[in-house]
């Protein structure tokens, strides 16, 4: 039996600075889990090459992931190879998510979870509703399927935001979905807007460093397989094809066989910019 525990906002606008819309949440009677369905936007945190200095909207001058208006300043940590700050992506902007590996200072990209390789998922901290005596714990599993294919990738929690229904581009690609703007790759812009997205998440199920792929999959899927598995979520979603694994992550131009997102590239994204610092909103323990 599937319980409705509650509801979590899934468009943020920033404009506004009010939650557009929101979903539902539900819990599997007997399950240390939760889950929604929602669209799915890219963030690029984390990720060596996600900014660079001074490139804002609309320059594409360098082989950046976004803008640097969608990062706000207490998440920029220095530019590597600069003042000591360290990476592999020299005269780049170091980029925060909320987890982070405390091995290394802040001024290092290895500090955080590389959104470009590791599969993330961003939410909304304690603000997601979770089953009760349960604490969302960020690196948490999470099981991520494209209801309208089939397939599916495992995740981590990597970031915190107002809202769900955002996924590193390196999860996007394992999906096979688009993640770039078609007009200014290899700005993030893809996605999509349809709510077929399927998030399973448990909330104290953590993967621990190095946050590497092959753990984050095999333990994905046996949480997923132990939650009832495809049977379970065919009885959710019962047109969805077969399901199939993760796709390779292969950053190039967009590939229009991968699932395109329906949005008119001249304009802003209106449900993404720079807010608070993310050490500002409530994310729940390490």
């Amino acid at each position: 039996m599937q319980n409705q525990i509650g509801s979590v906002c899934d468009e943020w606008d920033y404009a506004t600075r009010r939650c557009a819309s929101q979903v539902a949440v539900f819990q599997k009677a007997g399950t240390a889990s939760c889950h929604f369905t929602t669209k799915m936007a890219i963030d690029a945190d984390g990720a060596p090459k996600a900014y660079y200095p001074g490139e804002r909207y609309p320059a594409n001058d360098h082989d950046c992931f976004d803008w640097l208006d969608n990062l706000n300043p207490a998440d920029q940590h220095g530019i590597q190879g600069q003042n000591g700050a360290v990476g592999p992506a020299e005269g780049f902007v170091i980029s925060g998510t909320s987890l982070t590996d405390t091995d290394f200072p802040s001024d290092d990209t290895r500090c955080y979870v590389d959104a470009s390789t590791i599969p993330y998922v961003v939410l909304s901290g304690v603000s997601l509703p979770v089953p009760g005596g349960l604490v969302l714990k960020k690196g948490c599993v999470v099981f991520v399927v494209d209801t309208k294919t089939g397939i599916y990738s495992g995740a981590i929690y990597g970031d915190v935001g107002r809202a769900v229904g955002e996924a590193s581009l390196a999860l996007a690609l394992m999906l096979n979905i688009n993640p770039f703007s078609k007009k200014y790759f290899p700005k993030v812009g893809g996605g999509t807007s349809d709510r077929r997205i399927f998030h399973l998440v448990f909330p104290e199920t953590v993967v621990p460093l190095p946050w590497d792929v092959a753990s984050i999959q095999q333990q994905a899927k046996a949480a997923f397989d132990a939650w009832g598995g495809e049977q379970e979520l065919r009885g959710l979603f019962p047109s969805m094809p077969a399901m199939s694994g993760p796709r390779p992550v292969v950053i190039g131009p967009p590939d229009h066989t991968l699932q395109d997102f329906e949005v008119n590239d001249e304009l802003r994204p209106a449900f993404k910019g720079g807010d608070v610092p993310k050490g500002e909103l409530e994310s729940g323990p390490v």
